[in-house]
């Protein structure tokens, strides 16, 4: 599969230059996945393309104006069964494609698939519809450039929220001290504790679950029904419904765990955690206990640190209402010398929906009601 971004996101991948005449994709790279482990299957090969050039090629990857950055890959030659694909890359940098350039197969993929293309332009309009492209406005004789960006729009929380502050401006960041009281903090520790498990990840590749080797903490899940008081907090500071919450996390670092350098956001609507096509808008974590030495959230990019403190919390926002990441927000959860609990959940932009992450179905913890 083929991906428009600035980064890298999957193990195996090669890169190249974003080829189409899409302003808001300029200076990015499309990159696909080329894992030498996938098992040979009939239909998209994309994946497993290797580099070449012109002189030991037999296709080539060419950007699908109409649903960039979503790629076909177009046999340049006779493929006999079996043989490896070889993506020719001297013909795919340094020149932006229009139609009348692909090739006759190509334009032949192009009709055969138009309907499925026109759905997935309206995702990738979705993706981009906060890059506005610059027009010329003529003016008497002249011509003046006209700005049309709009600046990107995130969501607001109860800016009137008690103890509410501003820890960063643009990117936003807030923090509220005594969040939770100490009761509240002590009793969640209390009812997880037994609970916990180490954090998982599902691996994109293979889509296997396994340990998480960014984040070394111990995680449980706790169900909203058993802490309604903490529930209601949240939805008043971030002004939001109760099924926008993603399931609420708590998790806990000892001594030399720590959650690395990471984003809480995704670049256009995805489907994950119960939500379908959307994506996570805000993140809030709360600090459950006093922490001595260590376990500081980290964000580099703004040179500010926030030291573990019981009750406090702080709000930061991972994407736009166009669903566009801010990586600005990038942080880590530094390691722990003492011992750190926090609670943490995100705000997507619409209401969880998938009925294999209801909240009917986590196991109850204890008979304490928070």
């Amino acid at each position: 599969n083929f991906f428009g971004s600035s980064r890298r996101t999957t193990k195996y991948c090669i890169d190249f230059p974003a080829m189409t005449n899409r302003p808001e994709l300029r200076g990015q790279s499309l990159f696909l996945d080329v894992n030498p482990d996938r098992k040979l299957v009939q239909g998209w090969l994309g994946h497993l393309c290797k580099k070449g050039d012109n002189q030991n090629s037999n296709c080539a990857a060419i950007p699908i104006d109409e649903a960039s950055p979503l790629c076909m890959v177009v046999a340049t030659c006779d493929i006999p069964m079996g043989e490896i694909l070889t993506r020719d890359i001297a013909t795919n940098e340094g020149e932006v494609l229009v139609k009348k350039q692909i090739t006759k197969s190509g334009d032949m993929a192009l009709k055969k698939y138009e309907v499925q293309i026109a759905e997935l332009r309206g995702f990738t309009d979705m993706v981009y519809a906060n890059k506005e492209i610059n027009s010329l406005e003529e003016k008497g004789n002249g011509q003046e450039e006209v700005q049309c960006d709009q600046a990107l729009k995130f969501k607001k929380i109860n800016m009137d929220y008690p103890g509410l502050k501003e820890l960063h401006k643009d990117p936003d960041i807030y923090a509220v001290d005594k969040f939770l009281t100490a009761d509240e903090s002590n009793r969640i520790i209390a009812k997880c504790k037994p609970k916990m498990a180490p954090c998982v990840t599902k691996d994109p590749l293979t889509g296997s679950v396994g340990p998480d080797s960014s984040r070394t903490s111990t995680e449980a899940m706790l169900p909203r029904t058993e802490a309604p008081s903490v529930v209601s907090k949240l939805t008043s500071l971030l002004d939001c419904k109760e099924e926008q919450l993603e399931i609420l996390q708590v998790l806990r670092y000892e001594k030399g765990q720590e959650f690395k350098l990471h984003t809480d956001g995704f670049q256009g609507p995805v489907t994950a955690a119960g939500f379908e096509n959307s994506g996570r808008l805000v993140t809030i974590f709360t600090y459950l206990n006093d922490v001595k030495e260590g376990g500081h959230t980290n964000f580099p990019e703004l040179s500010l640190s926030v030291a573990p403190k019981q009750g406090s919390t702080v709000v930061h926002f991972p994407a736009a209402e166009s669903l566009e990441e801010d990586k600005r927000t990038i942080h880590q959860g530094m390691p722990a010398i003492d011992e750190k609990w926090l609670l943490t959940t995100w705000i997507w932009q619409h209401e969880r929906t998938d009925e294999r992450y209801a909240e009917s179905r986590l196991p109850k913890l204890s008979e304490d009601i928070i």
